[in-house]
């Protein structure tokens, strides 16, 4: 019993303590907790204006001349809808290729679409692009807004 360890006062044990272990990264709870913490349409206007700025925008030709393109389109969140709630309904304006929403807001169960229109485009600097969306949204108030202001 005269080891090195033994010598200089360690204990020798059945079990050594196991190896360090390195967290993998916050808890599924943890993400949850901040994700509902957040105001989503602040996150959603950051993240898109972040991609807006780093020229992702997808391009469409017509003719000789190729423009930046955004479609702006609505979905229904998969999974969303839960007892009397109805599924969440996201109107986005992402761009053609490569795919990537530069913005979306959430739109009420007793509203429609056409009220998101003005609020989704309105951060993103729509100089030079081309718009495309639903006729529900080919609006004279919508169309004018859209060609004259942005």
């Amino acid at each position: 019993m005269g080891t090195a360890r033994h010598h200089h006062g360690a204990r020798t044990t059945r079990h050594p303590p196991a190896p360090a272990r390195t967290s993998p990264g916050p808890s599924h709870a943890t993400l949850t907790r901040l994700l509902a913490a957040l105001d989503s349409d602040a996150l959603d206007a950051v993240v898109g204006a972040y991609l807006a700025g780093h020229d992702q925008t997808g391009v469409a030709t017509t003719g000789s001349v190729s423009r930046p393109a955004i479609a702006v389109e609505g979905k229904a969140l998969s999974g969303s809808a839960h007892r009397q709630q109805r599924h969440r309904h996201l109107p986005s304006a992402v761009t053609h290729a490569p795919t990537v929403t530069l913005a979306q807001r959430e739109v009420g169960a007793k509203t429609n679409e056409a009220a998101a229109f003005r609020p989704l485009l309105q951060p993103l600097d729509l100089a030079g692009t081309v718009v495309s969306f639903d006729a529900l949204h080919s609006v004279k108030d919508q169309v004018r807004w859209l060609v004259r202001e942005k």
